[in-house]
């Protein structure tokens, strides 16, 4: 508001400037700000849909699954290369006529191993690589991870602001007091405005064994746990009797 100001002072040349009185918004910041972060979130969804780029993805994840198989498989057959070949020189040792001719040395299976290994996983590669552009692909999944990267820190950008708004005493004090539980149209007016406050749920990705929480993330979970959350009143629509009834069937250890 205040930069629409400056800007049209600027604008209409007011030397002495204009009468203005800036009045917070709290409730309308929070909207604003999740609108903000729902439309990247979706503008994300749609890139990461678009039918070519979802389609070269889907084969970059597929080719990467092949050669993790191929690598696998490649292991398995050096083992039991080395294995055959211990077991046929043992046998041949074993005989008392073929060892007297030309005992053969014992295979060391333990540094042998990790080099058939290598040499099999090496050229199960080169053949899988004939087949298609592991540069090409390597390109694209960089690039696609990149994008998908800066895509997603914007939107945890906003979650964190978007959280901030929202746990400020401002945004607290009038959603916890400036809506009767006896008017019907009051009720009505703070289902939707928590509706739009809350509307979309988390927006971070899903966080790996031990990472903390993003900020949205944390939001709801603090809604969640807080029995007096602005989360319940809403879904009750501020009607204690029900809350109670709900917070008790969520408590409850008969539910499976």
């Amino acid at each position: 508001t205040r930069t629409y100001i400056a800007a049209l002072i600027q604008r209409e040349e007011l030397a002495d400037g204009v009468l203005a009185l800036t009045v917070p918004d709290p409730v309308g910041m929070v909207q604003e700000c999740n609108a903000q972060r729902l439309a990247w979130v979706q503008a994300l969804q749609a890139w990461r849909a678009e039918p070519q780029r979802h389609f070269e993805h889907f084969t970059s994840l597929a080719l990467l699954s092949i050669r993790e198989l191929n690598a696998t498989l490649a292991a398995g057959e050096a083992a039991a290369e080395v294995e055959r070949e211990a077991r046929e020189v043992e046998r041949w040792n074993s005989s008392p006529l073929l060892a007297a001719k030309a005992p053969l040395p014992a295979v060391d299976v333990e540094a042998q191993l990790p080099r058939r290994i290598e040499r099999k996983q090496q050229e199960a590669r080169e053949r899988f690589e004939e087949r298609y552009d592991e540069g090409e692909r390597s390109a694209f999944a960089s690039a696609y991870e990149t994008e998908l990267h800066n895509r997603q820190q914007l939107i945890d950008q906003l979650a964190t602001l978007y959280a901030e708004l929202y746990a400020a005493p401002a945004f607290q004090r009038i959603a916890y007091n400036d809506y009767s539980a006896i008017d019907w149209r009051s009720v009505e007016y703070f289902v939707r405005m928590m509706g739009t406050c809350l509307y979309g749920g988390p927006s971070e990705t899903q966080p790996q064994d031990g990472a903390t929480l993003g900020a949205s993330q944390r939001l709801w979970q603090q809604e969640l746990e807080n029995p007096d959350s602005l989360l319940y009143q809403a879904l009750v629509a501020k009607h204690q009797g029900l809350l109670r009834q709900l917070l008790e069937a969520l408590t409850s250890q008969d539910l499976s």
